[in-house]
């Protein structure tokens, strides 16, 4: 697994993530919205509370608490992808070959929350662009009218997992979500509270959410590093102290972004274990060949 730098200078924001979180195990809905440039360090926080969620689970139970859509450059143009890239994963489309293992695999998830219904088990088939049984023959629907139902489905599966237990919803890298995404977002949170479900989205700046601003929603601005900071994340990543003159340097050339921060000291590091190493050769290459002033002379 690749090495994690540590989160630092960020206390305040883990703090009121976890905040979000008690709140919504207590059945009061929340929604955050964490923005930031690229490099602050959003998927950082992201990971950190899913981290604290995951260790909440119950030895034995089956299901995560963490339901994770991810926005993606290459995708905007393809209607609901984060979801239906989330279901995939979820079912484990990847170790059925057959589109009937695979409609098998959720009919059978389904059937364990009590949502296989004929009017139900087609659209999720839609969906995920597989065949449907005699049992569950397609819904004879207008595009607009199965779009409706679409999203009126995922939003019960949402309701009903969370009434099993509290719901972690995470949409990452809203700056790049389809038209459908971002429809079904706006209407599932402006249907009220959302019982024991804590919604988070990242996005950079420049985006703006198009609908209103809900109950029970926290807006999560992050800031650059201060110069303080930058030097206690080097002091962690380097696993060494460093000269202020060099921290000072760090924080301007990085202006504060914490992913060029891990990146300049994972440079340090590098540096020095190549000085180390040199530092080996040198006396290994002194001890063979005797004394500086002999070696000197056979030079």
């Amino acid at each position: 697994m690749a090495r994690v730098a540590p989160l630092t200078g960020r206390d305040t924001e883990v703090n009121l993530l976890k905040d979000r979180w008690e709140q919504a195990n207590e059945g009061m809905g929340q929604v955050v919205l964490l923005i930031g440039e690229a490099g602050l360090g959003k998927s950082r926080l992201v990971h950190t509370l899913k981290e604290h969620v995951l260790g909440q689970m119950v030895e034995g139970e089956v299901d995560s608490p963490v339901i994770e859509w991810r926005c993606s450059p290459h995708f905007q143009n393809t209607g609901l992808h984060p979801a239906i890239d989330f279901y995939e994963r979820a079912l484990d489309f990847a170790l059925e070959k057959s589109a009937q293992a695979q409609f098998d695999r959720l009919l059978s998830r389904l059937e364990a929350y009590d949502l296989a219904r004929p009017e139900t088990l087609p659209l999720w088939a839609s969906l995920l662009r597989l065949p449907t049984s005699d049992r569950f023959p397609p819904l004879s629907l207008s595009p607009t009218r199965l779009r409706e139902e679409t999203f009126r489905v995922m939003r019960e599966w949402l309701h009903t997992r969370a009434v099993r237990r509290p719901v972690l919803f995470v949409v990452e890298d809203l700056h790049w979500v389809d038209a459908s995404t971002l429809e079904f977002l706006g209407q599932f949170l402006t249907e009220g509270l959302h019982d024991r479900i804590l919604t988070v989205l990242t996005f950079r700046p420049e985006f703006k959410t198009p609908w209103p601003a809900v109950a029970h929603q926290t807006s999560l601005a992050l800031n650059r590093l201060t110069r303080r900071q930058v030097g206690e994340l080097l002091g962690k990543s380097a696993a060494a102290s460093l000269p202020q003159q060099l921290i000072d340097q760090i924080h301007e050339r990085t202006g504060g972004v914490p992913l060029f921060v891990e990146e300049l000291a994972r440079l340090v590091r590098e540096s020095r274990r190549l000085d180390q190493a040199g530092e080996r050769r040198r006396d290994a290459t002194c001890s063979t060949m005797g004394s500086p002033a002999r070696s000197e002379t056979w030079w």
